[in-house]
């Protein structure tokens, strides 16, 4: 029997004791990483179910969600508001000395003007 073997025994047990060591940290590793993924679990539970109380507030308030496309709404009233100001244009043109009406028919139309530029800057972006 030789005793070069020997040395190579040390080797070994010192290499098996190193891996036991760092097999135990690994272990702790992932036991921590199991309890902060558990954690993080949680806490997605938790804003999933506070978003969702939100939504249904947003639904009752009646305060824009972005999946509601308000595009349509808008288009349709600037529509009914160009329709009502041909109209007020014919009203102003009957009654030229009615000075108030003139200047209201003025407003609408401006207001109409402007809502419509606010809904073509709206539709750019989307």
């Amino acid at each position: 029997m030789t005793y070069s073997g020997l040395f190579d025994e040390e080797k070994k047990d010192k290499q098996i004791a190193k891996l036991k060591k760092q097999n135990k940290n690994l272990k702790e590793i992932d036991q921590a990483h199991q309890k902060l993924n558990g954690e993080l679990q949680k806490e997605i539970e938790k804003l999933k179910k506070e978003n969702e109380i939100l939504k249904e507030g947003n639904e009752v308030l009646g305060i824009y969600h972005p999946a509601i496309d308000p595009g349509p709404a808008i288009k349709e009233l600037i529509e009914r508001q160009i329709r009502q100001g041909k109209a007020m244009v014919e009203i102003v043109k009957m009654h030229k000395k009615n000075k108030l009406f003139k200047s209201a028919a003025e407003n609408w139309l401006k207001n109409t003007s402007t809502l419509e530029t606010i809904y073509r800057k709206l539709i750019r972006k989307n």
